[in-house]
């Protein structure tokens, strides 16, 4: 053991070197060294001298004896039972015995005799040592004798000479063999062959998502897919380990691997992690090698000791034969870490991977000793969001996509590189290896050299060292958190989950658990604990054999140094730098700074980063907050977080908390009673209050974007920002609900496209099922399922879900599913559930809204008999459902702010991150109108000025063909006012008034609004045909609905840092009255403080009202007539595209805007008849109903400047115009006209000051038809009449609809 501890030591540090030929030692120079450094070198040294002794003693285990032509082999120790047999083609001598435990034997240089040419001894299995005698000749053996159980006595002779004895427990080949040779994976002829195993299987689920999903079901379908990719290259020969739900040992799946000669071994599962915020790919390769010895017994078992990563190791002496297996090791650790980086390259271009995705862990299907392994966690289960992508094809296939490209990748490169072992090949090397075992096999030239490597060793060690004076800048990883605005937890982003607390904040019974875990004389050592470590090595010792783990010796300062300075590699090196740094550190740093450091720095499992976000996970609960069991509990966690994690290992856990308890009481920090009491409690753990999180996914998906664009990843993922954001959890909900129900009632009008599948056999169907739901579970929502139809009649449909639950659809809700015809064309009325399903269809169900259990309910019977029955035979009651084609968003906003309060950027966020309310550019057809009308209105026209609505052309310019747009359904009013034309939408008025003011004006209030950056000089442009987004529309909207201010849409109100320091405010106002520390500094007739309004006024207030007085015409005359529903003030536009491929509507009331847009994603007809009235409207409709149920009316705002004059609606005229006879057929409402100072346009004019100042105004109260507004609102009588008409006409919401035109007088132009 020493021969290859020293050998091991050489080679990997390059002491021996071979570079030309030659073998020289190199020794640097030895500088001065404190005392307790030499102490190391002395203890390094001691080490050397203790394996040789123990070397020394494995020799007296084994004697030889020769007497004439007779051998004896005496092996002396506890043999209770043994296996004496000979192989053949080599001639091998067998010999099994109970464990030895760790040891070396070779063939003694006194060996004298002939027969036996050389020994290799290996751990066969745990309770079984091998001894293997390559042999000279073909023997017999005479005799086995088992003295006393104390000595084994073997007695051969060659067989030339004992032709007439009998063999004595002698096993052959029942056929020769041939010598072993090279794998076949070192052939270039032949295809590389990859073995994927899917994790898991049988009775071993794994991992389990919150909607069911079982990780041995998942993986295997992304395994199979992953074989069929690779098998379509025709370079690849592909195993499964297995292809069914079957359980597998995972010792048999690395045996499957090496008996097939594999060159790959992937191994696919799916992660799992109690916070639900973990999300990502990650890929694992091992992290400590496989022991020599296991590798060795592992290729026994397989039949080829004497192969392993290609070798020949069958004439190898036993230490030379370790050596290699630990290079030939080696290399298969390089390997599977280059195409572990290979794989991260390519899947993070592909889809979401963990931060640092290439990682490192002890799983045993990553221990083949010559077959490069990793291990691939495709995501976690555990996240909802994440759960149902994992479930979809077009998520898979773009993780099959990119490990394709991964091995692709790294064949290629292993092609360039050449796949020969420099190392194992280089039969120089081995010679070189073979020698230096000889010269230091020498028991005396070992202890000489062991001080010698000592002295090397440390001062190679130390010249390298990383600079320890960054602790004094610790600056850990923190997590950053989205806030929603009522404080709610929105989302959290981090590498490290951590939230870093300072010492003098943590309690001290947090701190004694851990002292007394982990370092118990942490304050009285130096760095390295000599007392602890013996008491280490002492328990090793008396282990040692008996399969028990081992003891660490490591101190929290040793801890804090591979922590921040070093890697956690296993290797003496890294020991070593460790020892010497944590001397060092504790001489530099105080002992609470080095614990404060620990403390917030350790992994303490559940993906917590330092003791107060484990404090959180574990149990919901701040630090002061937690009790002796819990504190334990943490404590117990830094030795092992993943075997001792609670949820998985729960009696582990608490033997492991126990023992911290223990230990506590032996320290003095609890009495004997306290720990009876939390000895005796269970763990409970405790997640987040639900009520405590808020969900709104593409609104937070584009503030992480935001933050990440402000301010880098890095920052995002480590800087531990709290970023307090605009939105309203329950105006979010609203949202939500109000566009997923407007696409489901569009879509059920567009007939039903049929089950998702059809399952042939009834075996098949709950695999298939469970398959499909996986694969379409990213678009359900979270009351609808997947179920197969089991029956039908022609009431209803029977089905069963993948629970094996049954379920009723009953037919008279089921009406709506007529078949889609050609053409998109609607087919004829269903008569019964058969005409639409079959049997074993798979199909999507939904739970029933209000209107479908009154139509679906059965009438109440007095007949209490069949009552009884009905109620013993009924089952739950579900609605047909399906995924809707077209797609939409919707934003709500606060036009006084800015803030965005609401965003819902599509039907489900799972089926896509891209967000249609702020990434998708459409048309926003008529919704654009009112800006047209606004721009007329600041040039010097008036809401009664009369246009011709009749058909228009425009020359385009020479060799193009005129524009002609035409109004809807090509329906034509004659003389109308730009009221009536833009409560009715017609283009051709609209297209009137662009020419009368010219285009510039249009394309300028369009920049001046933020719709358009920089509008295309087109014309077209006046009917809403340039894009642009939902998200600039609302904000438009909503700077009409606040009289005329500017304000930009934000998502995020403020950002503070780790330091609780304010790095960002939306509203970034300076208030000097508000930075008051005392109570006494206000005096008692002071005012609260005025913020000052700071917001650019970009319109005329006075003109403003007038066309939000104009859209609440829309709103309760026009398209937008069933609004009115809502039954509140509300103003709005709705919006239609050419051949209605985008529908939209945007409305206000005076404190809030939400606007809608419906399309397909990739843009086609909504139909013939489909509007922004039938399509987007209703999910306004919808939302504003939740939103405003318990907010009182409000008027819109009346500024200083306006009167308000009673008119004729379709000719403009004032009432005064007709004589009483005529009044009662007319309609009559209140426009606004601007009166006063010039209309304020920017740029233009000046805005007037008084104005700004006072929304009060004086007007002649004797002028009947002209009336002041009040300075708040209006009152009664005011409110019955304003902006309505006297007498409420019949409601037709149709944009084609006439109107008729009084005759006109002078008291309006005809433009």
């Amino acid at each position: 053991m020493n021969v290859y501890l020293l050998c091991i030591f050489l080679f990997k540090y390059q002491i021996i070197c071979n570079t030309t030929g030659k073998t020289f030692i190199y020794l640097p120079f030895i500088t001065k060294m404190r005392k307790t450094e030499y102490l190391i070198i002395f203890s390094i040294a001691f080490v050397f001298l203790l394996c040789s002794a123990f070397s020394a003693q494995a020799e007296e285990v084994l004697r030889f004896e020769q007497k004439g032509n007779n051998e004896k082999i005496i092996i002396s120790s506890n043999i209770q039972n043994h296996k004496v047999f000979i192989i053949n083609n080599p001639e091998r001598l067998v010999v099994d015995i109970p464990s030895l435990g760790k040891r070396s034997f070779s063939l003694p240089d006194s060996y004298k005799g002939k027969l036996i040419k050389s020994l290799r001894f290996a751990q066969f299995d745990p309770k079984t040592s091998r001894f293997v005698f390559d042999l000279n000749e073909e023997i017999k053996v005479l005799t086995v004798k088992n003295d006393k159980k104390k000595k084994l006595i073997i007695d051969i002779a060659a067989k030339k000479f004992s032709q007439k004895s009998k063999d004595i427990s002698v096993v052959k080949n029942s056929k020769p063999s041939k010598p072993s040779k090279p794998s076949k994976k070192y052939k270039a002829d032949i295809p590389p062959l990859i073995v994927i195993d899917a994790g898991h299987g049988g009775a071993d689920p794994g991992a389990t998502g919150t909607a069911g999903t079982q990780e041995k079901d998942l993986v295997l379908w992304y395994a199979r897919s992953l074989k069929a990719k690779l098998l379509k290259l025709n370079k690849y020969r592909i195993l499964l380990t297995r292809s069914d739900d079957k359980f597998i040992m995972l010792r048999e799946r690395i045996a499957i691997a090496r008996r097939a000669n594999a060159s790959l071994f992937i191994s696919l599962h799916a992660d799992s992690a109690d916070e639900q915020g973990a999300r990502g790919l990650s890929v694992y390769t091992v992290s400590e090698q496989a022991s020599d010895k296991e590798a060795e017994a592992l290729a026994a078992r397989e039949n080829k000791s004497d192969i392993i990563g290609g070798m020949d190791l069958s004439g190898a002496r036993a230490d030379v034969a370790d050596i290699l297996i630990s290079l030939a090791q080696r290399e298969t650790k390089n390997n599977s870490a280059t195409l572990a980086d290979l794989l991260v390259l390519h899947l993070n271009d592909r889809v979401r991977t963990v931060p640092s995705p290439h990682r490192f862990a002890g799983f045993a299907v990553l221990k083949a000793p010559d077959i490069p392994s990793v291990l691939i966690e495709i995501g976690f289960l555990s996240n909802t969001q994440e759960e149902k992508e994992l479930r979809s094809k077009i998520y898979r296939d773009k993780v099959i996509d990119g490990i394709t490209v991964g091995v692709e990748s790294y064949f290629r490169k292993k092609s360039a590189m050449g796949t020969s072992n420099y190392l194992v090949r280089n039969k120089f090397l081995r010679g070189i290896i073979e020698l230096f075992v000889w010269l230091f096999s020498i028991g005396f030239t070992l202890r000489i050299l062991g001080f010698v490597i000592g002295v090397v060793m440390f001062n190679y060690y130390t010249r390298d060292l990383p600079d320890y004076s960054q602790l004094s800048r610790y600056d850990p990883a923190t997590l950053t958190r989205l806030y929603a605005a009522n404080g709610k937890l929105l989302a959290e982003y981090a590498t490290e989950k951590r939230v870093f607390v300072p010492l003098s904040a943590i309690p001290k019974s947090v701190t004694n658990a851990f002292l007394s875990a982990e370092d118990k004389n942490f304050y009285s050592h130096k760095g390295i604990d000599f007392t602890g470590l013996a008491r280490a090595v002492i328990n090793n010792v008396k282990n040692y054999g008996q399969g028990k783990s081992l003891v660490g010796g490591s101190t929290i300062t040793q801890q804090v140094v591979k922590n921040f300075l070093l890697t956690n590699e296993k290797s003496i090196e890294r020991k070593i730098k460790e020892a010497i740094l944590a001397m060092r550190i504790s001489r530099v740093y105080s002992k609470d700074k080095i614990l404060e450091l620990y403390l917030n720095e350790i992994y303490l499992g559940l993906g917590s980063y330092g003791v107060a976000a484990a404090a959180q996970n574990y149990f919901n609960k701040s630090l002061d907050e937690l009790t002796i069991e819990e504190v334990a509990l943490l404590a117990a966690e830094p030795k092992a977080p993943a075997q001792y994690n609670p949820r998985k290992n729960y009696d582990a856990a608490k033997e492991r908390r126990d023992w911290v308890i223990e230990r506590m009481r032996e320290d003095g920090h609890i009495t004997p009673e306290q720990e009876k009491v939390a000895q005796a409690t269970p763990i409970t753990l405790r997640d987040r209050d639900v009520t405590d999180t808020a969900r709104a996914d593409f609104f937070s998906e584009e503030v992480r974007r935001t933050i990440a664009t402000m301010y880098g990843a890095d920052v995002l993922y480590g800087g531990g920002l709290v970023v307090k954001t605009t939105l309203n959890p329950e105006l979010q909900i609203a949202a939500d609900r109000a566009l997923q129900q407007a696409l489901i009632s569009y879509d059920r009008r567009r007939g039903y496209r049929g089950a998702l599948a059809h399952i042939a056999t009834q075996k098949e169907w709950k695999n298939s099922l469970v398959s499909l739901t996986i694969e379409h579970s990213y678009h359900l929502l979270d009351n609808q399922k997947l179920a197969v139809v089991s029956a039908l009649d022609e009431s209803k449909a029977q089905i069963v879900f993948d629970d094996g639950k049954h379920g009723t659809l009953p037919f008279s809700i089921m009406k709506w599913t007529r078949r889609i015809i050609a053409d998109g064309k609607i087919g004829a009325e269903v008569r019964k559930p058969a005409d639409i399903l079959k049997v074993g269809d798979v199909i999507i169900v939904s739970t029933l809204s209000e209107e479908e259990e009154k139509i679906a309910s059965p009438k109440k019977t007095t007949n209490k008999k069949s009552q009884d029955k009905k109620s013993a035979d009924s089952t739950e009651m579900w609605s047909l459902a399906q995924i809707p084609e077209i797609n939409g968003a919707m934003v709500v906003l606060d036009p006084h702010t800015g803030r965005v309060l609401a965003m819902s950027g599509g039907y489900a966020y799972g089926g896509t991150e891209f967000n249609r309310a702020t990434q998708a550019k459409r048309q926003p057809g008529s919704s654009f109108k009112p800006f047209v009308y606004l721009s007329a209105l600041e040039n010097g026209f008036a809401p009664t000025d009369v246009f011709l609505d009749a058909p228009v052309s425009m020359s385009q310019g020479q060799g193009m063909s005129a524009w002609r747009p035409a109004n809807y359904h090509n329906e034509y009013l004659g003389p109308t006012t730009m009221r009536v034309g833009l409560e009715k939408s017609r283009n051709t008025i609209t297209v009137r008034i662009a020419q009368a003011m010219g285009l510039d004006n249009v394309l300028e209030i369009g920049k001046r609004f933020g719709i358009y950056d920089n509008p295309p000089n087109h014309f077209s442009i006046v009917l809403g045909a340039v894009e642009t987004t939902l998200l600039r529309l609302v904000n438009a909207y909503g700077m009409i609905a606040n009289g005329g201010k500017k304000i930009t849409p934000s998502l995020i109100e403020r950002i503070d840092d780790r330091h609780g320091k304010t790095i960002f405010r939306r509203d970034d106002r300076v208030c000097s009255q508000c930075q008051l520390t005392q109570i006494s500094q206000i005096a008692p007739d002071d005012f609260p403080p005025e913020l000052p309004d700071v917001r650019e006024q970009i319109a005329d207030p006075r003109v403003i009202y007038q066309i939000t007085s104009m859209l609440q015409g829309v709103a309760t005359r026009g398209t937008a007539a069933r609004s009115k529903e809502i039954g509140k003030t509300i103003a709005g536009k709705t919006g239609t595209t050419n051949d209605s491929l985008d529908t939209w509507f945007v409305g206000f009331t005076p404190d809030l805007v939400a606007g809608v847009f419906v399309g397909y994603d990739k843009p086609r007809t909504l139909g013939k008849k489909e509007t922004g009235s039938s399509v987007a409207l209703p999910a306004f409709i919808s939302f504003m109903k939740t939103a405003l149920a318990d907010v009182p009316n409000k008027p819109f705002r009346v500024p200083r400047g306006i009167q308000l004059v009673k008119v004729d609606l379709h000719s403009g005229l004032p009432i005064d115009s007709f004589n009483d006879t005529e009044l009662p057929d007319m309609k009559i409402i209140e426009e606004a006209f601007v009166v006063g100072d010039p209309i304020f346009v920017p740029g233009k004019t000046e805005p007037n000051q008084k104005a700004k100042q006072s929304d009060s105004v004086v007007i002649d109260p004797q002028d009947s038809n002209v009336r002041p507004p009040a300075i708040d609102g209006f009152n009664e009588n005011e409110l019955e009449t304003n902006g309505a008409e006297t007498s409420e006409p019949e409601i037709n919401e149709l944009e084609e609809t006439p109107v008729e035109i009084p005759p006109l007088n002078s008291g309006g132009g005809l433009y």
